[in-house]
């Protein structure tokens, strides 16, 4: 025996339809923008990683001083990670005077913003601020010194 379905009903399914394409393409939407975000972030921490390298490299090659580093650590990204607002320290060590085989550290701390905004208060419950701290630090042999 089979069922007759009255228009009436078939009408509401469309509807129901409508509804169920609506929730799924907003949580598929919301899911992208998570994701997106989270790509960035990776983006960043390479880009960060990176900057440090080019910093660590260039100081080994004799330009040991703070800021000849930092500028060129602010020059290895612009866009899409811009690190003219990045934290750049770097240190000698063992500690003292330069000396050809010690070793040059170079940290890089940058603070990375999400757009989407359903994830800014989770991140600003873990940090205390909106901004995600990623750093990257990298070693390098001093070659000469100045």
């Amino acid at each position: 025996m089979t069922k007759q379905f009255s228009p009436k009903r078939r009408r509401s399914e469309r509807g129901q339809s409508v509804v169920e394409f609506t929730i799924t393409f907003l949580v598929l939407v919301l899911l992208l923008s998570v994701v997106l975000d989270f790509g960035r972030m990776y983006f960043a921490s390479i880009a960060v990683r990176e900057a440090a390298e080019e910093g660590a490299l260039y100081g080994s090659l004799g330009n040991l001083t703070t800021s000849a580093i930092e500028t060129r650590v602010e020059e290895s990204s612009t866009n899409p990670v811009n690190l003219n607002t990045a934290t750049v320290t770097s240190q000698i060590s063992p500690s003292g005077a330069c000396a050809t085989g010690k070793t040059l550290i170079v940290t890089v701390t940058y603070n990375f913003e999400f757009l989407m905004p359903l994830i800014q208060p989770l991140v600003r419950a873990v940090t205390g601020s909106n901004f995600l701290p990623i750093t990257g630090r990298a070693a390098s042999t001093i070659l000469q010194c100045p």
